[in-house]
């Protein structure tokens, strides 16, 4: 309610993006929230959708920079886990739809995001994971960057295991939605990464 009554006008321009896939972005969310979502980040010029945004953050939480560990890792909580082996990825600076960026708009995000995990965490970033990650959330222009930028594998959401025949493009390598993989208690989905490995 507070996002569309600080709307500069009802009668905004609406992007038409087209999107492949994009019945099951939200598939987890009712209908009015699925709508919002899509205003959000797919149909709203992201200026107005920015200035909106940063106001209604800053009268719930406050200031950004004080909330920020609250709801992310830490640099050390990162560092633990390059130690343990885990690989650290990028998944863009601002998590905006690649394909609404003009072409320099893409390169800095994706660089900024690089750039921050290689100062902080004295990595190369290799991987990528387009944010949203359906086809038409990202372009061939995206592609390019990255391997402008040295990544040398990205993944969308296609939510398959990965399989021999997805290596012919390592940058087109499918993944899953966190929300797929764990139920809402935070528990494991069991039966559904039974699933996976049995193809039912």
């Amino acid at each position: 309610k507070y996002f569309y009554d600080n709307l500069p006008s009802q009668n905004i321009k609406r992007d038409n993006l087209e999107i492949l896939g994009i019945e099951n972005l939200y598939r987890y969310d009712i209908d009015e929230i699925k709508f919002f979502k899509m205003d959000l980040n797919y149909r709203i010029p992201y200026n107005i959708v920015s200035t909106i945004i940063d106001k209604l953050f800053e009268n719930q939480f406050g200031d950004e920079k004080s909330m920020i560990s609250h709801f992310f890792l830490s640099i050390d909580d990162l560092c633990r886990l390059i130690d343990i082996g885990w690989e650290v990825g990028s998944h863009s600076h601002k998590h905006m739809v690649m394909s609404r960026l003009t072409d320099n708009e893409q390169r800095d995000d994706i660089k900024t995001s690089r750039d921050f995990l290689s100062e902080n965490l004295h990595i190369k970033p290799k991987t990528f994971g387009y944010p949203f990650g359906v086809k038409g959330t990202y372009n061939n222009k995206t592609v390019e960057i990255l391997n402008e930028l040295d990544f040398v594998c990205a993944t969308n959401m296609l939510r398959e295991i990965i399989n021999p025949h997805h290596f012919d493009n390592l940058f087109e390598l499918p993944r899953f939605d966190v929300n797929d993989v764990f139920n809402k208690k935070g528990d494991i989905n069991h039966k559904l990464l039974e699933s996976l490995y049995t193809f039912e």
